[in-house]
């Protein structure tokens, strides 16, 4: 910053969870996980105010998923409810779990990259960057190093 403080790049200063590989992933094995995560993190904002950096907010660089659109609550509980507890049924293949989230889990401009809970390097099979079987806090900020 021009002040001279240490900030984070803005990429690699969050937290990545995921696998190796896709069939490593506990997220893509069992998707009832992100589905727990996804519901905890949003009924317990403040976690969200916590971890965040200096900017909050929707425009922020790591939006919460209530922050961008009105209905997108509404959204995210139908798609939810097509991830079954463990004991309740075949989880849904990987794929589908990137399908049901991808396009809720975005900022106000539909960016994929730029929300709170990134998902677009977890399964997509659009890119060669799909099959990475991660996901992050975006908008968790990390501490800086000092060199």
């Amino acid at each position: 910053m021009i002040d001279g403080r240490h900030t984070g790049t803005g990429g690699g200063a969050h937290v990545v969870v995921g696998g190796a590989s896709p069939d490593d992933s506990p997220f893509l094995r069992r998707p009832d996980l992100l589905k727990s995560l996804l519901l905890y993190w949003q009924r317990h904002p403040a976690l969200s105010y916590l971890f965040s950096g200096l900017f909050i907010g929707p425009t922020s660089q790591a939006p919460r998923v209530d922050e961008a659109r009105n209905e997108l609550l509404y959204e995210l509980d139908l798609a939810l409810s097509m991830i079954p507890a463990p004991d309740q049924g075949k989880p849904p293949a990987p794929w589908l779990v990137d399908r049901l989230l991808r396009n809720l889990l975005v900022d106000v401009s539909g960016n994929t990259h730029r929300t709170e809970i990134c998902i677009d390097k977890l399964y997509s099979p659009d890119g060669p960057t799909g099959g990475w079987a991660c996901w992050n806090f975006a908008a968790s900020r990390c501490r800086p190093m000092r060199g």
